[in-house]
């Protein structure tokens, strides 16, 4: 098992996509990979053992 760390679609008290919206999982696979790139760009490479990518969860409304 592994474990992970939910850090969230965009930077805190930033815009992003709503589930439910009109083309919700394209908007929001564009958000966190420009998320990721910006902390990339920011942090630099993530350490040995450890990378960065999107989760996707279930929910009532759908998959966010």
């Amino acid at each position: 098992m592994r474990d992970f760390i939910e850090i969230g679609p965009a930077p805190f008290e930033e815009d992003c996509a709503q589930v439910g919206e009109e083309e919700y999982a394209e908007k929001a696979r564009l958000e966190c990979r420009a998320f990721i790139e910006a902390i990339r760009k920011k942090l630099g490479p993530e350490p040995e053992g450890a990378h960065l990518k999107i989760k996707w969860f279930d929910h009532d409304f759908g998959s966010y």
